[in-house]
């Protein structure tokens, strides 16, 4: 049985966007285990379980909980940003990442042909999806996008789309040549501090 991981940013004792990821959270579960159960006993209990131990303090701390039918995990560790300055294109046209397994397997392979670089930009199909982290937006002509082409529909993504801060946009390799920045987000990164990535490919 599939088992899928929530990761959550914590500041401030306080969990960050949490409606968002019940959202998500919601959506996984009953996808794969809505037919084992006729009623929410178990989701919401699995919901329930997301309290903040006493002993944390205020800094930034990463909640990562593991999860199927019910809790198997949740653990809070010291969160700090992994510096990521450059992408390797790599193509992943087998890739299926539409919920957030624990099985990361087929994005390890990826990364490992990451070559110099810091992690990977995947594409499948031609298009531009996400690295094996995060989401990623681009700068073009003063307006943020994003790849309508995501392999995961990340929380911090769907949000900005939400408010109207980005928006998404068909995109090839070879349009990141007219991008003026390109940023990873997902939920542990602010999008507006992040440096800006570069993308080692024979396009530039």
């Amino acid at each position: 049985m599939c088992q899928f991981i929530e990761s959550i940013r914590v500041e401030n004792h306080r969990f960050q966007h949490l409606e968002d990821h019940i959202r998500r959270l919601e959506q996984t579960w009953l996808h794969h285990y809505g037919h084992l159960s006729q009623d929410r006993s178990k989701l919401d209990a699995l919901i329930d379980s997301l309290i903040i131990p006493d002993q944390l303090g205020d800094e930034v701390y990463k909640a990562r909980l593991v999860y199927g039918l019910s809790i198997d995990s949740l653990t809070f560790t010291p969160y700090t940003p992994k510096l990521v300055r450059t992408l390797m294109p790599v193509v992943a046209d087998a890739l299926d990442y539409r919920f957030k397994y624990t099985d990361r397997s087929a994005l390890d392979a990826c990364l490992a042909n990451r070559g110099g670089a810091d992690d990977v930009l995947l594409i499948k199909n031609g298009f531009v999806t996400d690295t094996s982290f995060s989401n990623v937006i681009m700068l073009k002509d003063a307006t943020w996008l994003t790849p309508s082409t995501y392999l995961l529909n990340g929380t911090c993504r769907q949000r900005l789309i939400r408010q109207g801060l980005v928006r998404e946009a068909t995109i090839r390799l070879e349009d990141l040549s007219d991008c003026q920045e390109i940023r990873l987000i997902n939920a542990m990164l602010d999008p507006w501090t992040q440096p800006a990535v570069t993308v080692l490919t024979p396009f530039f």
